[in-house]
């Protein structure tokens, strides 16, 4: 095969790599975050829709990355599948191991921000590449250790005893599963923070030096480069920074940009980092194939990319959807998918794409090397024949599973949430009916109408809601709601114990504690009902609550 001469620096174009390649549409949608505030782009852009647009595909395109290539399939297969046996093990233990599942989520969590940094790397070292730039020993180490160290503040600020940010576009609480901070004294932390942060600062400086020597001075090579730099910056030494030294942490614009909602930006940003050099990859990869067997014309590169981004959202689907499914409660498992199945899902298949992402892209592997740094394309043509039936089913699988997905989106926003503001309840109890079937029953959303069947007086409905609620997961709301219904019936034994199971889950407030009281009072049992009574006043702040729990205590008082 000719040699097709020195490749172009960019890989789509210049204003596609900068935006999305480079991280530059980020680094506006962070702007717009801080400007507007969350609320303006969660109307148009709620947490599934994010998923569904950027991050389950990009999951997807790893499958089809190895798998959908047998020569890959066959050199990294001790990875691929070694990775997917021990983690499905471990998925399904968690499920009955809060504490194994912990383990697992916050081994997910620390990892996140390393994958993200290390893609960040490789990206700066492949567009340095491509322009024939090499720099020289301490630039090179400088530039690398920038990296480490922007992640070393995130892991110091994600472990310190106080809790920070999480850096993942998966929340973890209402789950039985927990964060398993290091508790690294913040003081230490802050301290360990601000050091890292300076040797950032002077590796960063070493590196641009560096970088501006291998251009003769001029920025434009570098561009890209820098601009991935001040990405990087952005999303990780940014807010560990302003965290630490408590300089604008409770500014409203750091706040917006740097919540649980902003940091969904940042995950989208770096799936779309990821399928942009994948499909590239993969165009790259059948350039030299534009004629199959027979001498048949195949689709043309453009076409083969949209076929790539097409299975990579059926695979990623297959994979965010299937275990849910199977794992529902009534099916193959009990826990609930608000409650961790969901979050145990995701925190398996990201434990998958960063082993199997950290095995196959390496600028050092000789196939990854010549197709990303110079565009020759002889180790890796693509195979455009008939996929084997397995990977039909498969992938057909995963256009089943994207509806499942729009369908749990639409009876959650629509079926559900729309239906409890415009006080519709039947067509409430339908979406939750439905939502059982697309393995997303939960307890939440049985408390919710539980308490509008409450709030209108329909006391039957209300208990069989709160019910059920429990019966998936106890939880504190379903109790409290029971005991407020067991209060107006004036069936005491029942308020109390309902309230005593709500305290237990958590909810030991000042409310429960005047309300226990009062059941108390009821059932005759004085000097429980005072004790009660005395643990409300030392929750309670609220002059008015301070006034009615007094009351209670004079009636206690006379009664004795």
């Amino acid at each position: 095969m000719s040699d097709p001469g020195p490749p172009s620096p960019w890989l789509y174009g210049r204003t596609t790599d900068l935006l999305l390649g480079s991280g530059g549409a980020s680094l506006a949608l962070i702007a717009l975050l801080a400007s507007l505030g969350t609320d303006a782009l969660r109307a148009f852009f709620p947490l599934a829709v994010l998923l569904a647009l950027f991050s389950i595909p990009h999951y997807g395109a790893t499958l089809v990355r190895v798998y959908d290539e047998s020569d890959d399939a066959r050199r990294y297969a001790r990875v691929t599948w070694g990775a997917s046996s021990v983690l499905a093990v471990l998925f399904v233990l968690a499920l009955d191991s809060p504490w194994l599942g912990s383990i697992l989520l916050t081994t997910y969590l620390t990892w996140s921000p390393w994958h993200y940094t290390a893609q960040n790397y490789g990206i700066v070292s492949m567009t340095l590449g491509r322009r024939g730039l090499a720099l020289d020993d301490v630039g090179r180490r400088a530039l690398r250790a920038s990296f480490q160290l922007s992640f070393a503040m995130t892991f110091f600020a994600m472990h310190g005893s106080e809790r920070a940010a999480n850096y993942t576009p998966a929340t973890h609480f209402d789950t039985v599963y927990s964060l398993m901070r290091l508790g690294i004294p913040m003081s230490f932390a802050q301290i360990a923070i601000a050091l890292a942060g300076l040797a950032y600062l002077f590796c960063i400086g070493l590196a641009l030096r560096s970088m501006r020597r291998a251009t003769s001075g001029t920025w434009a090579p570098i561009a890209p480069g820098v601009l991935l730099m001040l990405t990087q910056f952005a999303w990780f030494v940014l807010p560990a920074a302003v965290r630490a030294s408590g300089l604008g942490a409770g500014a409203p614009w750091f706040q917006h940009v740097y919540s649980e909602y902003g940091f969904l930006w940042i995950a989208a940003a770096h799936a779309v980092q990821y399928l942009w050099i994948t499909s590239h990859f993969h165009r790259v990869a059948i350039r030299s194939r534009r004629t199959g067997e027979g001498g048949e014309k195949t689709a043309s590169p453009r076409a083969q990319s949209a076929i790539f981004i097409a299975k990579a959202a059926a695979a990623g689907f297959a994979l965010w959807v299937v275990p849910v499914l199977m794992f529902a409660p009534g099916r193959l498992g009990s826990l609930p998918a608000e409650s961790g199945l969901a979050l145990m899902a995701a925190a398996m298949i990201n434990l998958h794409h960063f082993i199997v992402d950290g095995a196959i892209w390496k600028l050092r592997s000789g196939a990854v090397k010549r197709e990303l740094l110079s565009d020759l394309v002889e180790a890796a043509k693509a195979r455009l024949g008939r996929l084997p039936r397995l990977a039909i089913v498969f992938y057909g699988i995963g256009a089943i599973s994207i509806g499942v997905y729009a369908a749990t989106f639409y009876e959650t926003e629509f079926g559900f949430r729309r239906s409890i503001r415009e006080d519709l309840p039947a067509r409430a109890a339908v979406a939750i009916e439905r939502l059982a079937l697309l393995g997303q029953e939960g307890p939440r959303r049985h408390a919710q109408l539980g308490y509008y069947y409450r709030n209108n007086g329909e006391a039957i409905e209300a208990v069989r809601s709160f019910r059920r609620s429990n019966a998936l997961r106890e939880n504190a709301d379903a109790w409290f709601g029971l005991a407020t219904i067991y209060e107006r019936n004036e069936r005491w034994h029942l308020a109390l114990e309902a309230l005593e199971a709500a305290a237990r889950l958590g909810r030991n407030n000042a409310d429960i504690n005047y309300r226990a009281g009062e059941a108390l009072r009821e059932l005759g049992r004085y000097e429980e009902a005072r004790d009660a009574y005395r643990r409300a006043l030392m929750r309670s702040g609220d002059p008015a609550e301070l006034e009615k729990i007094e009351v209670g205590l004079r009636a206690v008082r006379s009664q004795q």
